[in-house]
């Protein structure tokens, strides 16, 4: 039922979207202390959201779901444009809200639900840049927009690496092209320091020492914070990229080279964000980064499976799982009320 609804293009989809939407949101918008779990950056952006966590949780959680539909929206104008399925379906919507709902730290607004949301746009042009030989312009815009979040959260230096390696995956990287990239990233960062000095105050010099605090200070590599239910949405956004990427294989049988090629950059993506989230032993950042190339490959993944009946089936058990990993708290002291 839910795969007919989605697939047809009909109210029925937005009805079954929103029906999820209040399963997954509902029960958390007041549940959940925002303030405990606030942003530690030392950037003017997470300094605001972290007051509007602790402040007015139900417009946090309002925009955190706003946020996430609107990138629900972007996933599926996304697959549509580039003729990554021959599909139209709203199922790119639903797997992102269901994915971005299964996990705490998308129910509210923090830095890195935000940076998710502008690293589509970057997927979108580095995709853009396939078979292509001028795309200095594609190249600049992508990296300027990695600068921008870098100002988000320091530590997301590393995406510097991660449009080297996507970009080369999908064309022959010229060192004009590194040159570029670099130069991109840090028009941001140059505009900022020029503000501070400009200001004539001492101020971006307790800037610089707090970016190379930030970018250096690393977690313990033993532990990563990860509370007991998240391991259940780990453990589904695992098993979902083991088949995702197995079926990469019957596409590139296939000679679906555009699917494939996307497919690759999100796994790029997902396993350098995975990377820096145990440097930094940072839970938010494994989960919340990682829910736009996630939701992305599922989306593919689950939109070019012939066998409808087999998709509805993965649908229902993704939805499954990531309720129990929402909602783990209350069915445990409901079981153990009962035992």
């Amino acid at each position: 039922m839910i795969i007919k609804n989605l697939d047809n293009l009909r109210a029925g989809g937005i009805i079954t979207i929103l029906i999820c939407t209040v399963a997954f949101w509902a029960g958390n918008i007041s549940g959940t202390d925002y303030s405990l779990i606030a942003d530690s950056n030392s950037t003017l952006i997470s300094q605001w959201i972290s007051d509007l966590n602790s402040n007015n949780k139900i417009l946090s959680a309002i925009l955190a779901f706003i946020t996430i539909v609107i990138t629900g929206i972007g996933l599926f104008r996304f697959i549509q444009i580039r003729n990554i399925s021959e599909t139209r379906s709203y199922l790119p919507v639903f797997i992102t809200i269901i994915i971005a709902g299964g996990i705490y730290s998308t129910h509210f607004l923090n830095t890195y639900l935000i940076a998710s949301v502008f690293l589509l746009f970057i997927i979108h042009f580095i995709v853009e840049m396939y078979r292509k030989t001028r795309v200095l312009a594609a190249v600049y815009m992508v990296s300027l927009i990695s600068g921008f979040l870098f100002l988000l959260d320091y530590r997301l230096v590393y995406l510097i690496v991660v449009l080297w390696i996507g970009i080369g995956s999908l064309k022959m990287f010229s060192p004009r092209d590194w040159f570029i990239t670099v130069i991109g990233f840090i028009t941001p960062l140059y505009f900022l320091y020029a503000y501070l000095i400009i200001s004539g105050d001492n101020t971006w010099q307790a800037l610089h020492n707090i970016i190379i605090d930030r970018i250096t200070t690393v977690g313990d590599l033993n532990t990563l914070g990860v509370a007991v239910n998240n391991y259940i949405f780990l453990a589904t956004a695992t098993v979902l990229l083991l088949f995702a990427s197995a079926h990469l294989i019957l596409l590139n049988m296939a000679r679906k080279v555009r699917a494939v090629k996307t497919a690759i950059l999100l796994l790029i993506v997902i396993l350098s964000n995975t990377i820096a989230a145990f440097v930094y032993n940072d839970f938010m950042l494994l989960t919340t980064v990682n829910i736009i190339p996630l939701s992305l490959m599922m989306s593919i993944f689950i939109v070019n499976i012939r066998v409808r009946n087999t998709a509805a089936i993965l649908v229902y058990s993704i939805i499954l799982l990531l309720l129990v990993n929402i909602y783990f708290s209350e069915i445990s002291n409901f079981i153990l009320n009962i035992w």
